[in-house]
């Protein structure tokens, strides 16, 4: 049976709870990268929140006209109708995106993979319809594939793609950069206390005067929104989380979810849901995707590494499970 895609965010805020006498809570949204980002500045002056609230959007747009795959004329992909054989000129700010996906993707081991956009077609996760491939089908398209195909070089930055045919996903990462440039963006107009959010990553900007914990963030059930299982307290950090209720299909019985393992060709060996608070939303956004692919003790090492906490929620024989990472 063939389900309807869709993103559940498992972030809630303590909307009215969070202002105070002094600073107005203000809100604002934006459609952006398929999704809709918010903004939730605390300030004292309401025109300076307004302003610097409409700054962060407009930086979030600028990203997704950088890197979105779906936008023909995004700077993506202009430069990869150019860049096989290649290289082909780019800006200094794709290079620096390119380079920090490139080394999630390195220090994961290949789980994370920003090259894994031909598998998402071939599965039907970008415009479908949604199937289970043949092993051939899987292992041509994997010819696709692999980080180690994308060329950097600079002076000046250029991009270069190694094989024909190539595909590059900003879908694991894109969100959680521009959440990290929109809190820059606030950052350099006074603000030092807000939430940004788009479905399943935020990133937490200060903390609420009557709340020196941070702000409170609810990780809920994959597949039971109305029960929360555990709430995290942040500040300066950023919060994604990966999982198999946010685009799949079932097939004899079987879920597929759109979280691809880009070394296999296939979904990832875990269903249910993986949260991880980092240093930035770009850090947590990359990991809740790599983590859920990743064996567990790869998994556990790669946290106690990077020094990040998660959560792993996850289904064995009909039976739910929490795991704490590291």
């Amino acid at each position: 049976m063939l389900l309807h895609c869709f993103a559940v965010c498992w972030v809630f805020f303590a909307g009215a709870s969070l202002s105070k006498a002094h600073a107005a809570l203000l809100t604002r949204a934006n459609y952006a990268m398929g999704t809709v980002f918010q903004v939730k500045v605390m300030h004292p002056n309401p025109q300076l929140a307004a302003e610097a609230a409409e700054a962060a959007l407009a930086e979030i747009r600028s990203q997704d006209q950088l890197l979105s795959d779906y936008l023909p004329d995004s700077e993506l992909n202009q430069a990869l109708a150019q860049a096989w054989p290649g290289p082909v000129v780019i800006t200094q700010e794709l290079y620096d995106a390119l380079k920090q996906a490139l080394d999630f993707a390195q220090f994961t081991q290949g789980a994370f993979d920003i090259s894994v956009g031909p598998l998402l077609s071939l599965w039907g996760f970008r415009g479908g319809p949604m199937y289970v491939p043949t092993d051939s089908e899987i292992e041509k398209t994997r010819q696709q594939v692999g980080y180690q195909k994308i060329g950097l070089l600079n002076h000046p930055p250029r991009l270069q793609l190694k094989t024909q045919g190539m595909k590059l996903d900003f879908g694991g990462i894109g969100k959680g950069r521009a959440l990290d440039r929109a809190a820059t963006e606030l950052r350099k107009r006074g603000i030092s206390v807000a939430s940004l959010s788009c479905d399943s990553s935020s990133y937490f900007l200060g903390s609420p005067a009557h709340s020196p914990r941070g702000w409170p963030v609810a990780v809920r059930h994959p597949r039971d929104r109305d029960h929360v299982l555990n709430t995290f307290w942040l500040k300066d950090q950023g919060l994604s989380t990966s999982g198999d209720d946010q685009q799949y299909f079932e097939q004899a019985g079987v879920r597929f979810s759109h979280i691809l393992d880009p070394r296999t060709g296939r979904p990832a060996i875990y269903l249910g849901s993986m949260t991880v608070v980092a240093e930035t939303a770009a850090q947590a956004d990359a990991l809740s995707t790599a983590l859920l692919v990743l064996p567990i003790e790869q998994a556990r090492a790669l946290t106690a590494q990077q020094g990040i906490r998660a959560l792993r929620i996850w289904e064995d024989k009909q039976h739910w499970h929490q795991d704490w990472l590291p």
